[in-house]
């Protein structure tokens, strides 16, 4: 069902899903018969599964500190998308299409600065990578856009009050308030 105009290849809809669709319905759907549900996954793969799980928990905990649509929620996100990219007050100002001045004074009036949102995400990208992942502390501190693997062992510290390697070697404490523990789905 769909809920938009027949198109003018609605020929094409049968030849693709295999049945007749129907169009100016008051919602888009699918149906199928129940008892797919019980069927096993052809291609179905453990590991793929685990990673998948993994990135949708990390996206989570960047869209939920991300959340809204005002200008901090949009610096969050831009920061969380790409933190190289935007490592600088002016970077993310230009591409709010804003000046750096109005950026820094609306981040002051939410009660909040360029530089914390700036860590908060870094603090957030590097745990993750340190938890779920198994690359070098200087790969990761290249990734977050620090010059040296001696400033990121630093600010790492002042974030969290532990070492990068202190978080990789007990990588079940989480510093992450928002981690939750998910079981893998058991497959057939």
């Amino acid at each position: 069902m769909f809920a938009f105009a027949p198109p003018s290849h609605k020929n094409i809809y049968f030849d693709v899903l295999s049945c007749q669709p129907v169009f100016s319905s008051h919602l888009n759907a699918v149906g199928f018969p129940e008892e797919w549900l019980d069927g096993s996954l052809q291609f179905a793969e453990p590991v793929s599964c685990h990673r998948a799980m993994r990135q949708c928990l990390q996206l989570e905990r960047e869209w939920s500190r991300a959340a809204g649509d005002g200008l901090t929620a949009r610096v969050q996100r831009l920061l969380y998308a790409d933190p190289r990219r935007y490592a600088s007050l002016d970077s993310v100002a230009n591409t709010l299409c804003l000046s750096g001045r109005t950026l820094r004074r609306h981040l002051q009036g939410a009660q909040t600065s360029f530089q914390a949102l700036r860590d908060q995400a870094l603090q957030d990208q590097a745990c993750e990578y340190l938890q779920n992942t198994q690359l070098p502390i200087a790969d990761i501190s290249e990734r977050l856009d620090f010059s040296e693997i001696a400033s990121f062992r630093q600010a790492f510290k002042r974030w969290t009050g532990q070492s990068p390697s202190v978080i990789r070697k007990n990588s079940s404490t989480s510093l992450l308030p928002l981690k939750k523990k998910h079981k893998t789905p058991e497959f057939r």
